[in-house]
């Protein structure tokens, strides 16, 4: 129950105020609304506004300023401006208990002198909107605070507290939806950067599918931070990805493309690189891709190999790139590599080359 100025207000007068602060228009039109210090605007005939109501949201979330647990009193001033652009107040106290001792009163909502904040968090849910409608009004909510706020040169009539103390953050179903979010993008993260679950094989291949290019001569350490950065853009996606078969074999063909493997003529011809037994100067074709499908010429080569069942060609589309990745991931005295390279101004790849190459000079000696 909510009292203000003496008065109860009814769950209608708890509903219309609340429908006001979140902007659903008034019956009367041009007016000027003053629920609750909170909001103040001009009402016009185009605003029309759908507002939810606390069952709708799940509920709101009200956050202290200490960040801990806390108790607030379930009295406050609500602080308005009148016609005349004066500040008023207004008492408003919040309870369902009145107790009468020694004629003095108390007022206890849910049996408690003080609304509890744990860990600095209050959820508001539904049924509960005259709690709601009280933390809005509460002289001391951080957009209150601000409200109260007046011209240097003028003398407030009420001023306002030096520190606000509560503030309204989200409605509960948006938070959690961002806590899911946040959840996902820790996922791809840790995914890419677990060698266990993302085996340099994989690796290679998402990256090259995810636009990656010369993976063949890129730093696996590199590849993996490249493609976590690229991971968390669309967490969703990613993780579908992951699991995903198809895409499995499309990237493989995209790192196919990417070391050479396979390449793709003018003539939307794919064929055998160079590089491979099967090239035959170039006149081994092993497909002919339609028409405008070069940009995802990964994802339509898999999708023809596996209708057309050519499991061969796959089999030694994957053999061969094997042969061109690199073993294994070079984890010993990785950071000490990083060091020296960045000291000489090259990357590693180009210091393990010079390295082979002076291993080789060394030897003729």
């Amino acid at each position: 129950m909510l009292e203000i100025n003496g008065k109860l207000l009814s769950t209608q007068e708890i509903y219309d105020r609340l429908k006001v602060t979140q902007g659903l228009k008034t019956t009367e039109h041009n007016s000027t609304v003053q629920i609750s210090n909170s909001i103040v605007f001009k009402q016009t005939d185009s605003y029309v506004q759908k507002v939810p109501m606390l069952d709708e949201l799940g509920g709101v979330v009200f956050k202290n300023r200490y960040s801990r647990s806390f108790g607030l009193q379930i009295t406050s001033s609500n602080f308005y401006l009148d016609e005349k652009g004066n500040i008023q107040s207004e008492n408003v106290v919040l309870y369902t208990n009145k107790l009468v001792k020694d004629d003095t009163t108390t007022y206890l909502y849910n049996g408690l002198d003080r609304i509890q904040f744990k860990d600095g968090y209050l959820e508001v849910k539904a049924g509960e909107e005259d709690l709601l409608l009280f933390l809005r009004m509460h002289e001391r909510n951080q957009t209150n605070h601000k409200w109260l706020q007046t011209d240097e040169d003028k003398e407030p009539k009420y001023k306002p507290y030096k520190n606000f103390l509560i503030t309204e953050i989200l409605p509960i179903k948006e938070a959690a939806n961002e806590y899911d979010t946040v959840k996902k993008l820790t996922a791809v993260q840790v995914l890419c950067l677990d060698e266990t679950r993302m085996p340099l094989e994989l690796l290679i291949d998402m990256a090259a599918s995810y636009g990656m290019g010369n993976v063949g001569k890129t730093e696996p350490k590199k590849i993996r931070v490249w493609l976590s950065q690229k991971a968390t853009q669309n967490p969703d996606k990613f993780l579908k990805d992951y699991n995903s078969q198809s895409f499995k074999l499309s990237a493989t063909m995209a790192t196919a493309f990417d070391l050479g493997v396979i390449t793709l003529n003018e003539g939307r011809r794919v064929k055998w690189g160079k590089e491979t037994p099967y090239y035959n100067g170039g006149k081994e074709i092993i497909l002919q891709l339609p028409a405008g499908t070069e940009n995802k010429k990964h994802e339509v080569l898999a999708s023809k190999l596996v209708e057309r069942g050519d499991s061969e060609t796959i089999d030694a589309i994957k053999k061969l790139i094997e042969a061109k990745k690199p073993k294994k991931e070079n984890t010993e005295n990785e950071d000490a590599l990083f060091m020296a390279a960045e000291a000489l101004g090259v990357t590693v790849q180009e210091l393990l080359e010079l390295k082979k190459s002076k291993e080789k000079k060394d030897d003729k000696k």
